[in-house]
């Protein structure tokens, strides 16, 4: 997976005092604590700064091949209303 982050957004929550953790299918490239990210399509664009990154295991003998990993990201500067599933996150 080559190139600037990008992930679709499948679901989203607020974590009272934390933040609002998107799980994310990645598309390309790669995201660590501390990157930016901004939504993708928005009017007025936000950014939004990553706290935390969990990687989901996929250890399943019926996961088809190529399948995109999945994450769960804490960001902060956002809320789960501006993280609509489908909505896409980008590296800066």
């Amino acid at each position: 997976m080559a190139g600037a982050f990008r992930a679709a957004v499948l679901a989203s929550s607020n974590v009272p005092g934390r933040g609002t953790v998107a799980v994310v299918e990645v598309r390309s490239g790669k995201v660590k604590t501390g990157d930016n990210l901004m939504i993708a399509g928005e009017t007025d664009p936000r950014g939004a700064a990553v706290a935390a990154v969990e990687v989901f295991a996929q250890e399943d003998e019926d996961t088809a091949e190529g399948a995109l990993p999945q994450l769960g990201l804490l960001l902060t500067g956002v809320d789960k209303l501006d993280l609509p599933r489908g909505a896409e996150l980008r590296g800066q």
